[in-house]
């Protein structure tokens, strides 16, 4: 099932529900259309994207692809908390979608310098190493993952 409403509109009424990291975890969407730039105004500035990841297996990722994987991503995280492999800087789940949050993931961003190289040294490094590795791995060329906006 596929969730339309904006990650961080759904993590706060969570969060403002009194539910807990786990239960947050718990409600996490199948799938998500991930574009950062429609997420966050304040990327409006770097170097226009113009694809976007739509149905991104999100619970798959969080819950069964990043597990054991660790030494193929670029930032390092465990098998309890794997969120921080693409939010970051979180500590916890219930940390995601929360302004401190955003204002992390921009600045991660800003710093690769643009969305694209961003989303790249996430996902695709990621996919590169393990395939390297394994021969098991996510996609690696642009159609898997992209559609034209």
């Amino acid at each position: 099932m596929k969730n339309r409403c904006p990650k961080s509109l759904l993590t706060a009424g969570f969060l403002m529900a009194g539910l807990s990291s786990a239960s947050l975890a718990a409600a996490m969407p199948d799938s998500v259309d991930i574009n950062l730039q429609e997420s966050y105004p304040a990327l409006a500035e770097t170097a226009k994207d113009t694809k976007s990841a739509p149905a991104f297996s999100h619970g798959k990722h969080a819950e069964i692809f990043l597990k054991n994987n660790s030494s193929h991503a670029g930032t390092p995280y465990t098998d309890q908390f794997t969120c921080v492999a693409c939010h970051a800087g979180v500590s916890d789940a219930g940390e995601i979608g929360t302004e401190t949050a955003r204002q992390k993931q921009i600045t991660a961003v800003q710093a690769a310098g643009s969305v694209k190289n961003y989303m790249h040294g996430i996902c695709l490094d990621c996919h590169r190493s393990m395939k390297k590795a394994t021969a098991t791995s996510g996609p690696t060329s642009c159609k898997a993952c992209h559609s034209p906006r």
